[in-house]
């Protein structure tokens, strides 16, 4: 890849950019870090009501095409773009992306509607509170939950928390977001990222998803949870190395 091409990284739901920080500086080109709506300086932004608003803002980022690199619901957004504008994209790396985040009767690799529901009920009740059993789940894997955990605590305390109504948005859209669609339309080169311990999107997803676009490349992560870019970092800049162009 051109030193002179940037990597958009995009976040997920309840934490801002900062925790791309530490493996962009190693990434093989100019990686700049986006923030969602609802987010660090765009805090005051009124929370998105689809995929397609939250990643309006993020699209004007470059008139050509870019290399995106989403993370879970920054990956869904970026997904959503992807299928519409195609001309903005060079390839694109899903990391903890599934077709749904929640299960359908015709798609059972997701989060259990009832764990989904409770954990809504938990945000509503105590966001902050919430969002540190959310990080704990993120990090589940056997070798690096702790070090993981304590990395994504540190992100959150980086930054204002997001306010109860972006994080509201935010579960709305993954509850509702339906992406298989956009992946089977999607066109450039598209790497799916996933840790083997993801608590959240189960490895069965990798091939589902690759049963809707076959032409989707899949790395699968070991040891690692919901964040393997941050629980491995050297083996997630090796894999985007091997697979941009």
């Amino acid at each position: 890849m051109n030193n002179g091409e940037n990597i958009l990284l995009l976040h997920g739901w309840g934490f801002g950019r900062a925790v791309w920080r530490s493996v962009a500086r190693e990434l093989p080109a100019t990686a700049e870090l986006i923030d969602l709506p609802g987010y660090g300086p765009l805090k005051a932004v009124s929370p998105p009501a689809s995929l397609a608003s939250m990643i309006a803002a993020p699209s004007q980022r470059t008139h050509g095409p870019a290399v995106w690199v989403g993370w879970s619901l920054g990956g869904m957004a970026a997904l959503t773009l992807a299928a519409a504008r195609p001309e903005l994209f060079k390839a694109l790396v899903l990391v903890g992306v599934n077709g749904r985040f929640t299960v359908a009767v015709d798609w059972p690799h997701a989060v259990a509607a009832k764990q989904f529901q409770n954990f809504c009920a938990a945000v509503d009740h105590d966001p902050r509170g919430a969002l540190l059993r959310f990080a704990r789940l993120v990090a589940r894997a056997p070798a690096s939950a702790r070090a993981t955990t304590r990395t994504l605590l540190d992100c959150l305390n980086a930054a204002p928390l997001p306010s109860l109504d972006t994080l509201r948005a935010g579960l709305r859209v993954l509850a509702e977001a339906d992406l298989r669609g956009a992946l089977t339309q999607v066109r450039c080169p598209v790497l799916l990222v996933l840790g083997d311990h993801d608590a959240l999107v189960p490895v069965s997803a990798a091939a589902a998803v690759r049963s809707l676009n076959p032409a989707i490349s899949v790395a699968i992560i070991s040891d690692a949870g919901h964040a393997p870019f941050l629980s491995h970092p050297s083996q997630f800049v090796d894999v985007i190395r091997r697979f941009l162009p």
